[in-house]
């Protein structure tokens, strides 16, 4: 049993972008800009 949750922690990857929200919303406004991004409403 041991050894299955070692192999799992193999495949495991963690990253974190600390000003993610930040930069992100910058670079999501840029497609916007350049019509490659649509807005949808759901309703």
């Amino acid at each position: 049993m041991g050894d299955v949750l070692c192999e799992e922690l193999e495949d495991l990857v963690h990253f974190s972008v600390h000003d993610l929200p930040a930069r992100g919303y910058v670079v999501m406004e840029e497609i916007r800009r350049q019509g490659k991004l649509c807005d949808v409403t759901l309703k």
